[in-house]
């Protein structure tokens, strides 16, 4: 789960917020009638367990059982995302055969013209979504789209 999906989730709750640090990379989770201040859990972005995660039970008032229930489980869903996946869509690169050089040919799009390329540029990557639009647009090459999928690592 990405960290905007879940304050997302959670601000879709009845009666509760949250909202991430200004200065600090961290959720607030809180009654909406408290301010972030008032949270009753804190959530940091990098958090790996539950032992890491803050909470302040006397800020619960008016929180129903059953949405409590449902922010620990959001939250127990982030927890298990590994960190990486929780940031910024993954970015592919969309690989063809090797040419007769040996070389792998690369699907590039620029200014709204398809090309191929040798040539792993830094512009020519697809996310997860443009991904999921190429296969709305091309229902029959989905499998192959899949196929062509290659991660690209950060640097």
């Amino acid at each position: 789960m990405k960290i905007d999906e879940l304050v997302s989730s959670i601000n879709g709750l009845k009666g509760l917020k949250a909202s991430k640090g200004i200065t600090k990379d961290i959720i607030y989770i809180y009654p909406s009638t408290r301010n972030k201040y008032g949270y009753f859990l804190e959530l940091d972005f990098g958090a790996g367990s539950w032992d890491e995660v803050v909470f302040d039970w006397c800020c619960l008032d008016g929180v129903r059982p059953n949405t409590l229930g449902k922010v620990l489980e959001l939250v127990d869903e982030f927890l298990r995302t590994p960190i990486k996946e929780r940031f910024l869509e993954k970015k592919y690169r969309l690989a063809l055969l090797p040419d007769d050089s040996g070389y792998k040919n690369y699907l590039c799009v620029s200014n709204g013209l398809w090309r191929l390329s040798t040539q792993k540029y830094n512009d020519s990557f697809f996310t997860e979504s443009d991904i999921e639009e190429l296969k709305k647009c091309y229902p029959e090459k989905v499998d192959l789209i899949d196929a062509m999928k290659e991660p690209v690592e950060d640097n």
